[in-house]
């Protein structure tokens, strides 16, 4: 799935993020990106990335001393929820969980090359009309109040493992 939203943006524009990446000086090139992925956290992910840092982007300060913020959306992709203590409830409010829960019996091999040769344009609308009606509604209120049941599930996962 990353890397239909990678073929998504322009070549060079989009950073990855795994366990193999510096702890403190790994992110100062990832500044200037338009999408950081996460392509599988690890169960320990404060081993990998540390919460600060992690708060630090999330709030969109700078993490480098004389570099621009770091103000990257972040995609997060793996089987272990964020393994952050969630001290005053701001790792529920930094992570939104889309849950996939269908185990998938038979796999079909093709399907990504077929949807980044046939659909991409496709997704790329829908997201864009979906991204437009969300702030609409939205406005400056809270994103999460609109949220579907399943979305909202997610953050309940958050706070219970957290």
């Amino acid at each position: 799935m990353l890397d239909i939203v990678r073929a998504m943006f322009p070549v060079g524009e989009v950073a990855s993020y795994d366990s193999g990446r510096q702890q403190i000086f790994g992110l100062e090139d990832i500044y200037d990106k338009r999408l950081l992925l996460f392509p599988d956290i690890p169960a320990r992910l404060y081993l990998v990335l540390h919460e600060d840092k992690m708060c630090t982007m999330v709030s969109g300060e700078s993490l480098c001393k004389n570099k621009t913020a770091l103000e990257v959306p972040a995609l997060l992709a793996g089987n272990h929820i964020p393994s952050y203590k969630d001290v005053v409830g701001r790792i529920v409010r930094w992570f939104l969980i889309f849950p996939f829960n269908t185990l998938i019996q038979h796999k079909d091999t093709t399907l990504k090359s077929r949807i980044l040769r046939d659909e991409l344009p496709k997704i790329i609308l829908n997201c864009l009309a979906c991204y437009h009606t969300m702030r609409e509604q939205v406005g400056k209120g809270q994103l999460r109040s609109c949220l579907p049941d399943t979305l909202k599930a997610g953050g309940n996962e958050i706070r219970i493992e957290t």
